[in-house]
């Protein structure tokens, strides 16, 4: 785990949006331990031979992107209002349980996708 993505979640002003980045971040590692990571266009990436998925925050949720995920196995996490051709969202909010299994399979599929 790089320093870099450490001080990226510090500095987010809200201790919930700290926690649930703390959580993606711990699942994207235990679903895949050789995952890397970097800061590209201000966000936390998360890469293992290509890009996998970013992480960022808005003012009521925290976003993971799937850089390749129109090619994942439908999900019932994924945001519904995205008009992406080639991403897929998911949004978690304040109080709302990150989905670990679901996740950790995900990020299993998303990075198949990049052998």
């Amino acid at each position: 785990m790089t320093d870099a993505i450490s001080q990226y979640i510090e500095a987010l002003d809200q201790q919930w949006q700290q926690e649930i980045c703390q959580e993606l971040r711990k699942l994207l590692h235990e679903a895949d331990p050789d995952i890397t990571e970097t800061i590209k266009w201000h966000a936390p990436f998360f890469d293992h031979n290509g890009q996998v998925c970013s992480m960022s925050t808005a003012k009521e949720f925290v976003r993971l992107v799937f850089m390749k995920g129109a090619q994942l196995p439908p999900s019932r996490l994924f945001a519904k209002d995205s008009q992406d051709k080639m991403l897929r969202t998911i949004k978690i909010e304040q109080g709302q349980m990150v989905p670990a299994q679901e996740i950790i399979g995900l990020v299993r599929e998303a990075v198949k996708l990049n052998k």
